[in-house]
């Protein structure tokens, strides 16, 4: 199974959806709507701060100056309610229709998936903490991308991309780790039967990345020119680690923020959301072919 290729019609069919429609129309003002309601009621919210300061003080309960300037503060956030609502709700009701469209599996979070579950000790290390956001997935599992945010046990930064989730059926046996050069190693939990590959005859490639199996010689056979000058290519985009067993494969390439869309006007928005998952889609084509996943 692979993840739908997305063009312009499909595009047109997502924008025209009316559950698309209704319920952008419903939750989600535009931008430019919402800065007009931030900018009516900042004048209306700050004549109520200066007002409760002077009626607190005229009844004997003024503490000080800090409960003015924290009523004012109050008064210059809560305008902005309309605006976070207009980021917050956009990227949902897309992704969802999306996925409704092309018969895929959508869950924007709290959802687990047994590839990455597997994966992650030997990528990012046992104790890592994640958040996994903007599951897409076809209706076998055996096709999946979704963003994660992955810190150390400390709270340092780790990764933050996209995770591509691909089914693999290989009687090979091979187990393969694959991760940046110089990426904090943490708590990395390697299966005792790998052993490091030897790939010196590949600068470039050995200069970006370090490997790991349990079948090193059948590991190097994997990887073949092609594979090794692509990856070299990505790692310039941002870090990449790649998993593989007999039965998945799992790659995180960094960089890429997700589905959220940059501000701008509503079909703006509309239109990155559906550009970044079409981008998405096609990365994740990719690296099928070249894994022959």
């Amino acid at each position: 199974m692979a993840l739908p290729r997305l063009d312009e019609a499909d595009f047109v069919r997502l924008r025209d959806a009316a559950p698309v429609r209704r319920r952008l129309r419903l939750v989600t003002p535009d931008h430019g709507r919402a800065l007009g309601c931030y900018l009516l009621m900042l004048p209306v919210w700050g004549l109520a701060a200066i007002y409760g300061g002077y009626a607190l003080d005229r009844a004997g309960l003024y503490p000080g100056d800090w409960l003015f300037l924290v009523l004012l503060f109050m008064a210059i956030v809560a305008p902005l309610a309309p605006v976070v609502r207009a980021h917050v709700h956009m990227k949902r009701p897309v992704l969802d229709e999306l996925a409704a469209q092309h018969g895929l599996d959508y869950a924007s979070h709290d959802f687990e998936l047994k590839a990455y579950k597997k994966a992650k000790p030997s990528l990012f290390g046992e104790s890592a903490g994640d958040e996994l956001t903007d599951l897409l997935a076809d209706k076998s599992g055996a096709a999946a991308v979704f963003h994660a945010e992955i810190h150390s046990k400390g709270g340092e930064p780790l990764f933050s991309g996209l995770v591509h989730s691909l089914r693999r059926k290989a009687e090979d046996g091979v187990q393969l780790v694959l991760r940046p050069r110089g990426a904090a190693a943490g708590d990395v939990a390697l299966p005792r039967t790998m052993q490091p590959v030897d790939l010196a005859f590949d600068p470039a490639f050995t200069a970006s990345f370090d490997v790991w199996s349990n079948r090193p010689a059948a590991a190097r056979a994997l990887l073949g020119g092609d594979l090794r000058a692509a990856l070299v290519g990505d790692a310039a985009q941002g870090p990449v680690y790649l998993f593989l067993d007999r039965s998945d494969v799992l790659v995180a390439s960094g960089g890429p923020a997700g589905f959220d869309p940059p501000g701008g006007s509503r079909p703006q928005r509309l239109r990155a959301i559906f550009d970044n998952a079409a981008a998405a889609f096609a990365r994740h084509g990719e690296l099928k072919a070249r894994l022959n996943a």
